[in-house]
């Protein structure tokens, strides 16, 4: 599973070097760092000279829990993320 996976991070690292305008400095891969799970994903972005950064599940979880809606799928985690990195961007640390 995880070589299906590889191969398609390969395709979207290839398409993110290769962007006429370069992303250096304004591209941001952020993850929740989970157990081991996400090592070897964070490890493999951040050896193709990629911003990188492992953040605590918890800082996410607890980021905008004023809504009383409380959705848990993957599509309103990501957006949850992302709200999270627009607002902390520049206190990101970089994944070694």
């Amino acid at each position: 599973m995880f070589l299906r996976v590889k191969a398609r991070l390969l395709l979207c690292v290839r398409l993110m070097q290769s962007y006429p305008v370069h992303l250096d400095g304004d591209t941001r891969i952020v993850m929740e760092h989970t157990g081991m799970y996400y090592e070897q994903m964070a490890r493999w972005l951040s050896n193709s000279d990629l911003f990188v950064s492992a953040v605590n599940p918890n800082f996410i979880k607890d980021f905008g829990n004023n809504s009383l809606r409380k959705v848990k799928t993957d599509n309103a985690d990501s957006v949850k993320i992302v709200r999270y990195v627009i607002c902390i961007n520049e206190k990101l640390s970089i994944y070694y």
